[in-house]
Parts: structure tokens; C-alpha cells; sequence
């Protein structure tokens, strides 16, 4: 899905070892992928203890346990009703300092919402002893959560909001370390083989010498310096309009300096999704300015509200940088289809907008429009091979960073470069 002129190869890479919680049955496995580790490997310890890494994933039953983070949130999106997890319109955070976790409830509504209870119990069979009891958790306040004492184990911390929405937050903790995660009844295989081919493809990036786009820290995808969108080959540059001042501009209006990056990030994308419509149109066709040779901007995605997954990724892009948070974009050597990563407190984290877009243009002509998704905008630590109730499916050659085009379209010798 999306329409490509340049692909990069990918060399191989890391792979990362992936090893379950506890001596799950040998049909729970995955022999090729997890490999046999001594007891002491990879932190497991008696099969009761994790180490606290971002790249750890679990399986507990059906169950996968992933995202180990410092930092992470439940967020509830006014606009479907559907959690997220990354901070939306109203939620938990929950931040760990050893063996400490804060609890701290927001609410970006202005309905001045208040947690009307909060109680903490376990999930696991070690941790599920203890008994439910409950937690003083308010509003943009942090609530101390001391897990020294607790048996090594999964909990979850459940609040209930006086709108009568509640948020299940988890977090792991063993005998050295607390940490807040994601339990989600999901295919384990998929977020195994989703994170493998997401870290290869970071690893081979940030080798390269040439790796303009993407760093592991995100500080070489800050740079707007000569950053131009749409991207388009063009004979007569002095009749190109570029729109990147455009959406840097629209990027300000819709963010505050006081949010967190996480929630500037959520309302940029779900600006998109439903303000840019997916143009089917060109699925099996040239860019629409190519097909009409116009570049002065008539049909750019500024102006149509409309593009595919290339213009999805790239204003993104643009908007993320331009409020300082870094952000890059992937796709697949299979070239049908091309997305983010973005960077949420340290950690590159995966956001597909496209998938999420929700409405479609079908015709020739820009403006009629028709409902295109019914799933609900989101950020992912991985990315499902098939994304929840969507049409799309995405392959797991996953290749960063798809070309972010950038030069001078004053120059008549500027030919068109790109960031690799």
C-alpha cells in the first residue's frame, strides 16, 4: 500500500533472543525463535524472574507480556471510547524508580474528571496471594506504590474514573526491579517476529554511515533542514510548492507546550486520521500531480486532504520533528507499505496512521469520501502481522528508514536527495 519510487536494502543484522517467563510446555514454545538458555540467561532465574529490558517478551498462557519501560501509559480515546497504550485523552501513567512504582491519573479533557476508586492485586499465580487492596490514586498527583514486599509477579492496578470508565495498568516486578508493561491477550509469534525483524532493521540503520534519517538516541531524526513535502520529481522547480512550513505550522496549532510528548504525539495522529483521508484512487496509478503534470500544490495532500501511506508517514514526520519529538519512517522491502517509528520517553515505538485513516477517496474526484476504517487509532510497541480489525496486512521485511526527501526547490541544479 503506497506508492514508492526508491527501496533500501537491507543488510543483515542482531537478532534478538527471546525467552518465556516461566518452563512453559514445550508446544507453548517457539524452538526456532527461542532458543534453550541456561537458568541464568537473559535474567530468567528458576523461570520466576524477567529482566527488566524493553526487548523482553512474554508468554504467559494466551497471554503476552511485553514493553518493559520506565515509563508507560493507559490512555482512553474520547473519540472511539477504546484504550491506548500510550497517553490519550485521559488515563494512568505509571513511572518505576527501582523498586518503586507511581501511579498518576490525567485527564486532557477538561471535564475534570476524578478516579472514583483504585484498587492493586495480583495477576500471576505467585502474585495473585495477595489479597485485593485498595489505592488512594488522584488526579495529576502521584501515588507512591512501594513493591519491595511484594511477591515476584505480574499486578495490575485497576481505576475507575467518575465517568464510569475504568483502565487496567500492569506492571512486573522480581526482586531487584519494578517495571510497567503491556498484558495483552495477543499472538506471541507475531510480537516475537514483529520486534525481530523492527530490530533488525534498527540495528542495520544506525550502522550506516549514511543513516541521515534514523539514530538510536532519535537525535539524527530531529533535523528539518531542507525537509520538503510532497516529494516530487520536478522539471521546473520555481513552479514547485513545497507545504513543509504548512504542516509545521499545523503541527503548533494543535499541540501545547505543556503536554507530554506522548500526548502530542496521540493528538497529531489522530488529527490525521481524520482530517487526511486514504486516496484509493491512485492505489494502481501515479501520484495524483504526476497524473495531471501539476506541482504547483493543487493536488498535494495539503490541499486534497488526501493522500497514501508515503504522505501519511511523511507529515507525520514533519509534525513530530517540528515539536522536537524524533520520529523516522519504515516500510517493507516489499514496498507496500511504509509507516513510522517515533520516539516516547527513550524507546522507538511503531505508529501506522494509514491503517488507522478513517476515511478513503475512491474517485477522481477529491472530495467524495467514503468511511474507510473501523479500528481504532493507535500507537504499538510492535505491530501485529495483521493489524486489529483491518483491512491491511503488513509485512514483517521491515526495512528503516524509507526515504525522508529533502533539498532546495529554489535550486534548478537541486536534484532530489534522500536521507537513508
Amino acid at each position: 500500500m503506497g506508492i514508492f519510487k526508491k527501496v533500501l536494502a537491507v543488510a543483515a543484522a542482531l537478532v534478538m533472543a527471546v525467552t518465556p517467563l516461566s518452563a512453559a510446555s514445550a508446544a507453548e514454545q517457539i524452538p526456532e525463535q527461542t532458543p534453550v538458555v541456561a537458568s541464568h540467561c537473559n535474567g530468567i532465574k528458576g523461570g520466576t524472574e524477567v529482566k527488566l529490558t524493553s526487548d523482553n517478551i512474554v508468554k504467559m498462557g494466551s497471554y503476552t507480556l511485553y514493553s518493559f519501560t520506565q515509563r508507560h501509559s493507559e490512555g482512553y480515546c474520547t473519540e472511539t471510547s477504546s484504550v491506548m497504550h500510550i497517553e490519550a485523552d485521559y488515563g494512568v501513567t505509571l513511572t518505576a524508580d527501582k523498586m518503586l512504582i507511581y501511579a498518576n491519573a490525567y485527564d486532557h479533557t477538561g471535564k475534570k474528571l476524578t478516579v472514583k476508586s483504585a484498587s492493586l492485586s495480583g495477576v500471576t499465580k505467585a502474585a495473585s496471594a495477595l489479597a485485593d487492596k485498595k489505592l488512594t490514586i488522584k488526579m495529576n498527583k502521584k501515588t507512591k506504590i512501594d513493591t519491595k514486599n511484594l511477591k515476584v509477579g505480574l499486578y495490575k492496578i485497576t481505576t475507575v474514573f467518575s465517568n464510569k470508565k475504568s483502565i487496567d495498568t500492569y506492571f512486573y516486578v522480581n526482586k531487584t526491579a519494578a517495571c510497567p508493561c503491556v498484558y495483552e491477550e495477543v499472538s506471541y509469534e507475531d510480537v516475537y517476529n514483529r520486534r525481530k525483524a523492527l530490530k533488525k532493521a534498527e540495528n542495520t540503520a544506525a550502522k550506516k554511515k549514511d543513516s541521515g534519517g534514523f539514530a538510536k538516541d532519535g537525535s539524527k531524526s530531529l533535523a528539518l533542514d531542507q525537509f520538503y513535502f510532497p516529494n516530487a520529481t520536478f522539471g521546473n522547480p520555481t513552479k514547485y510548492r513545497c507545504d513543509t512550513q504548512r504542516w509545521i505550522d499545523k503541527s503548533n496549532e494543535l499541540v501545547k507546550d505543556s503536554w507530554s510528548d506522548e500526548y502530542k504525539a496521540y493528538v497529531m495522529l489522530n488529527w490525521l486520521r481524520n482530517n487526511i483521508a486514504y486516496d484509493v484512487y491512485i492505489e494502481d496509478r501515479e501520484a495524483r500531480s504526476y497524473e495531471a503534470e501539476d506541482w504547483s500544490g493543487k493536488y498535494s495532500a495539503w490541499n486534497l486532504k488526501t493522500g497514501v501511506c508515503w504522505d501519511f508517514s511523511n507529515i507525520y514526520a514533519i509534525m513530530c520533528r517540528a515539536q522536537g519529538i524524533p520520529c523516522t519512517t519504515v516500510g517493507c522491502e516489499s514496498q507496500n507499505h511504509v509507516w513510522n517509528l517515533v520516539m516516547i520517553n527513550g524507546r522507538w515505538i511503531e505508529a501506522d496512521i494509514t491503517t488507522y485513516a478513517r476515511y478513503e477517496t475512491p474517485e477522481k474526484d477529491a472530495t467524495i469520501r467514503r468511511k474507510y476504517s473501523e479500528a481504532d487509532p493507535g500507537f504499538s510497541n510492535f505491530a501485529f502481522g495483521n493489524f486489529p480489525n483491518s483491512k491491511i496486512t503488513i509485512a514483517k521485511d521491515i526495512v528503516v528508514n524509507y526515504s525522508l526527501m529533502y533539498g532546495d526547490p529554489e535550486d534548478e541544479n537541486s536534484n532530489t536527495y534522500y536521507i537513508y
